[in-house]
């Protein structure tokens, strides 16, 4: 698997610029010998709403395949958030020069992500992944690190159960643009250190509460909060959404 990563914001270009600061996550099946990106000036790109970006990477495969496929994420504040309409199947979408690939040849690999008008004005790093049959081809080319300065957000939940279970999964969801998009919680699981003793009974009232880490990395930025309690059946004991706003 190729797996690619850029730091890219909204705004117009007007040609190709061939990146230069990128770094290997542990490629096993790949290397890569250029990174061509259009439109873009200077790195980090700049991209503009409504329009299409091409990506050209050109790199030697190590192993025979038969598949390539394709998935492209924008990481905002470390959490992946899928980019839509992106082709997975890169033979079927002539994505690649030829299919199948031998080892040792060099491929040129072209796609292109649509940035979408409803996506807001800020920086986020776009992460290209190419994966072979063994989905083990994998690099990544970004130009930072984001500096982890967590602030912690906590949630006091009293609610009555409308089910009985012996086990909690807690779930926490930004709503941005439309898009759920996941953050990993420092403790999903219900039963413990939430202040409820697990197994729970049907119509009883019971008092959650649990914390969230603000990152540093986090743009200022408003979206809308859903956090959820789910049973073993994978059913809502309780499901809300608020909105809030990340600022400095």
């Amino acid at each position: 698997m190729i797996k690619l990563t850029i730091f890219s914001c909204v705004l117009v270009a007007a040609s190709a610029i061939v990146i230069h600061n990128y770094r290997d996550c542990g490629s096993r099946d790949g290397l890569v010998k250029s990174i061509d990106i259009s439109p873009c000036t200077a790195e980090p790109c700049k991209l503009k709403r409504g329009t299409n970006v091409t990506v050209a990477i050109t790199f030697t495969s190590k192993v025979d395949t038969t598949s390539v496929t394709t998935s492209v994420h924008g990481i905002l504040g470390f959490i992946p958030i899928p980019f839509v309409g992106i082709p997975k199947d890169a033979c079927a979408n002539n994505n690649v020069d030829h299919c199948p690939i031998v080892n040792g040849e060099t491929i040129v690999y072209s796609n292109q992500i649509y940035v979408n008008p409803v996506y807001p004005l800020l920086r986020v790093t776009v992460e290209f992944e190419v994966k072979d049959e063994h989905h083990d081809m994998r690099l990544i080319f970004n130009s930072n690190t984001a500096r982890m300065d967590p602030r912690t957000l906590k949630i006091k939940v009293d609610f009555v159960s409308p089910a009985s279970s012996a086990t909690l999964d807690a779930e926490i969801f930004g709503i941005l643009a439309g898009i759920p998009i996941k953050f990993n919680m420092p403790n999903p699981n219900g039963c413990n250190d939430c202040g409820i003793t697990c197994p729970i009974k049907q119509n009883m009232e019971y008092v959650y509460s649990s914390e969230f880490f603000v990152m540093k990395s986090y743009p200022n930025i408003q979206l809308v909060v859903q956090w959820d309690l789910r049973g073993a059946n994978k059913d809502f004991l309780f499901c809300f959404e608020f909105p809030m706003t990340i600022v400095d």
